[in-house]
């Protein structure tokens, strides 16, 4: 009887997709006395099991790297290299088969020792036959059970991968998902993506990430690595399949190196293409560079059933982003054309972004939101685009009509902006941006910490740069006189804090380049 699992229903509902196949027990016999356990060999090949025999440790080890055992029975003594060395070695593999000594040399140091080496079962010669397959049903009854949790683990794995991939639009996070699960569900030392560029026929190196090896060794294997990888060789490569697992020294590893010596400093690659509607959208690359760890089938089928989601949900990603992109481009192209139309305005977004961007560093806020900060800068009037000139450019003092038309320019901004989901951070900045410090502000009233920090900050930013332009209603003022008018408002206008920050760097502030 083969000890496998069957193709049954799968636990918490996960897609049959997921079930990889079975999984059948390898038995190592390890012993310089063939003759004694040749028996032990014919035994349990009639139970089922795959068996594989060696004379010594070190022809043990050579046949644990070529491929893996769920359990090693080894003699003591033997030449060459005995069983608590051959132990010793065993613990240190990436995934260690159980052990069973079997020794006519017991002593309590030796059953010690085993103890402390995880040494599963020891068991003394000369024994019962019938011992022995009862030691080894055992201790293949608990492997079993490993590898259901790990195969379980695998599924959930993939299961999670895969609706992350689905649930995202943003290509850095499918690729993170991705570069996780490769590592997850196979003996990879290092992966690599590639990914296409525009409308080119090639996909270019895009990633890496190292898992089990050094990351000196892996660092220098990289660099042997192609920078980029035409369709047409990818073609030659697949040749029609979604994966491939290659041996070092296959003629087909040539276009994945630029350095053709650096082709046997690996042990097995897993390449596994990423395709949408037919069409390259990149490859993956997993590379095992320690000697015994190849990859599996089932590792190749796995990590292809997630590949071709992963490769959709990157095409639609690259696809989503270009379009928010090209939006976003649109919408700077008019806040820029708004300014230019007014002589008054012009290059006041891209002063106040500077202005901004130094008060944040001066609260030493993270360089991630200095950055979301210059871009709400630079978009916070985008709302003014629906006011009349008339309004915006009127010499004398504003209607009371005429204000409430102005003060409706973040709502409209913040509308604007809205289709925009990379842009969601800073939508609230742009929006409350006339609030103020105690409550009088618009267009929502709110006071204090309420209004959010980049607002606060863009507020002081956007009032300093307003009273030290010309505008067609006043000429500007002096830096000494926006300085006194800020201070005089901390409290009212302003959060106070952020003045004393701002009037603290008020000698960098006044070696800023100006666009007025």
């Amino acid at each position: 009887m083969f000890y496998c699992f069957g193709r049954g229903g799968l636990p918490g509902g996960l897609p049959a997709i997921f079930f990889l196949g079975a999984v059948c027990m390898n038995i190592l016999l390890v012993d310089d006395n063939l003759s004694l356990i040749e028996p032990i060999y014919q035994l349990l090949t009639m139970e089922g099991y795959r068996v594989v025999m060696a004379a010594d440790g070190v022809e043990a080890l050579e046949k644990l790297y070529r491929q893996p055992f769920d359990l090693v029975l080894t003699d003591l003594k033997m030449p060459r290299m005995g069983g608590m060395k051959l132990v010793g070695e065993i613990k240190k593999l990436r995934q260690p088969p159980l052990v069973i000594i079997m020794t006519a040399y017991a002593t309590m140091e030796t059953a010690i020792d085993s103890i402390k080496l995880g040494v599963y079962d020891y068991i003394l010669k000369p024994f019962n036959i019938n011992q022995v397959l009862l030691a080894v049903r055992r201790a293949l009854e608990k492997r079993r059970l490993e590898k259901e949790n790990l195969q379980l683990k695998e599924m959930i794995v993939l299961y999670n991968a895969s609706e992350a991939i689905s649930s995202s639009l943003q290509t850095s996070t499918i690729i993170e998902v991705m570069l996780e699960a490769a590592f997850a569900q196979s003996n990879a030392d290092l992966v690599a993506l590639y990914l296409k560029s525009g409308t080119d026929r090639n996909v270019l190196f895009a990633q890496h990430r190292c898992g089990g090896c050094n990351d000196l060794d892996c660092g220098e294997f990289v660099l042997s690595l192609a920078p980029e990888i035409s369709f047409a060789d990818l073609d030659g490569i697949f040749a029609g399949q979604g994966t491939r697992i290659l041996p070092a020294g296959d003629q087909r590893l040539a276009p994945f190196f630029a350095k053709k010596t650096a082709e046997g400093e690996f042990y097995s690659l897993l390449s596994i293409s990423l395709k949408s509607n037919n069409n390259y959208v990149g490859v993956m690359n997993l590379f095992s560079l320690t000697p015994g760890f190849g990859f599996s089938e089932k590792e190749s089928k796995a990590l292809y059933i997630l590949a071709a989601k992963g490769a959709s949900a990157i095409e639609n990603a690259f696809l989503y982003e270009n379009t928010q992109h090209n939006y976003l481009q649109t919408i700077r192209s008019f806040a820029y054309a708004l300014e230019a139309k007014d002589k008054y305005t012009h290059g006041h977004s891209q002063q106040v972004a500077r202005y901004a961007e130094l008060l944040a560093k001066g609260i030493k806020m993270a360089s991630g939101e200095i950055d979301l900060l210059s871009q709400a800068a630079m978009l916070h009037d985008i709302g003014k685009i629906g006011i009349s000139e008339a309004i915006l450019n009127k010499p004398g003092r504003l209607t009371a009509e005429e204000y409430r038309i102005i003060q409706k320019h973040p709502t409209t901004g913040k509308h604007i902006l809205a289709p925009i989901t990379s842009l969601a951070p800073i939508i609230p900045v742009v929006y409350h941006h006339h609030e103020a410090w105690n409550g009088r502000g618009y267009p929502d009233g709110l006071q204090g910490e309420e209004i959010p920090l980049m607002a606060r900050i863009l507020t002081i930013a956007d009032a300093f740069d307003a009273m030290t332009s010309i505008r067609a209603y006043r000429k500007p003022l002096t830096i000494d006189e926006a300085f006194r008018e800020l201070e005089n408002n901390a409290g009212s206008q302003f959060d106070p804090n952020l003045i004393e920050v701002f009037t603290r760097h008020r000698t960098l502030l006044e070696r800023l380049p100006t666009d007025h």
